[in-house]
């Protein structure tokens, strides 16, 4: 992860990027004290195995630092394609949470935690074409609240995928308050 350091040296509170099994992700953060813009580029990153059904699943793209938190504002430039062709027509909704999707689910709507950050998305379609979205939200986490940052999916899914890949860029502009 590639730091600009502030006038008087390195910023304590730094959050950290995940490590994912398959696919990349590479972290840029930059900012002047505390106020932070954390730039979050993904190349071929699985994000859920899919299905014949309503499947909701996500993965996690980075941990903001311990303390409290106020995220204000988010974007995604992000493609999605499955690994073979069975839902390459799908819409799913795409967004970004302070928790992973999960369970019987086709929009992530139904828990406010899923999409937290960025309000589900209708992707277009499941064939690497670029979604754009942002959102000015005002998001307070506090320091007892979960800091991770979610790229979650759900669908009534056409059919069987080993793995939905996402592609693309998400940028999370953020300030840390203690």
């Amino acid at each position: 992860m590639t730091k600009i350091l502030t006038p008087f040296g390195k910023f304590a509170a730094e959050g950290t990027a995940a490590t994912p099994a398959t696919g990349t992700i590479t972290v840029n953060e930059t900012g002047v004290d505390s106020s932070r813009i954390t730039t979050i580029d993904i190349a071929d990153l699985s994000l859920i195995t899919t299905t014949n059904a309503n499947k909701g699943d996500g993965k996690l793209l980075y941990t903001l630092p311990a303390g409290n938190i106020i995220i204000k504002s988010a974007s995604i430039a992000l493609g999605i394609e499955g690994t073979g062709s069975a839902n390459a027509a799908d819409t799913p909704d795409l967004g970004l949470g302070t928790v992973v999707a999960s369970g019987t689910v086709a929009v992530l709507s139904g828990t406010a935690t899923f999409e937290n950050i960025m309000t589900g998305q209708t992707v277009s379609a499941c064939d690497g074409t670029v979604q754009l979205a942002s959102v000015n939200t005002i998001l307070t986490i506090a320091s007892s609240a979960a800091h991770t940052i979610y790229l979650n999916i759900a669908d009534g899914w056409a059919g069987v995928d080993a793995g939905m890949l996402a592609t693309g860029r998400v940028v999370i502009e953020w300030q840390y308050m203690s």
